[in-house]
């Protein structure tokens, strides 16, 4: 008796039926002896204690930046060893730099002031008028 296309298929889907309960109940078979083995085995643990006492070998050192500043770098990392002379941080230097701006624009304020009254002593002795009015001159003109 030859068995037609349809029978073939039907008896494909009964024989596939019958594995899957058996790959089902293996895997959580696999799954419950993982989980009795996780929860009861006993792991050793090696537990190690030293004591001890810590001494100081150098005093601390402190260190303190000549100016106030924001850091932007930082060159030392924890536990480096430095030297002296070593630079550790950078500072931001844009606050000394305007100060440093600031005097020179005063310095050359203060030159050209004083090139002014030279001139003006220069000018009075020139015509005359002796170093006693040149010196009430620049005595006037600094407001002294």
């Amino acid at each position: 008796m030859a068995l037609t296309n349809f029978e073939r298929t039907l008896r494909a889907v009964r024989v596939e039926r019958r594995r899957r309960p058996l790959a089902l109940l293996v895997a959580i078979a696999v799954l419950a002896a993982w989980g009795a083995w996780a929860a009861l085995a006993r792991v050793g643990v090696h537990v190690t204690s030293v004591s001890g006492r810590l001494e100081v070998v150098e005093p601390v050192q402190v260190l303190r930046a000549e100016v106030a500043g924001r850091l932007v770098a930082v060159h030392a990392r924890l536990g480096q060893v430095v030297a002296a002379g070593d630079v550790l941080y950078e500072i931001d230097a844009a606050e000394q730099e305007l100060a440093v701006a600031d005097a020179a624009a005063r310095r050359e304020a203060v030159l050209a002031e004083r090139d002014v009254l030279l001139a003006a002593i220069d000018a009075a002795a020139a015509a005359g008028e002796g170093v006693s009015q040149a010196a009430a001159l620049l005595g006037v003109r600094t407001g002294a």
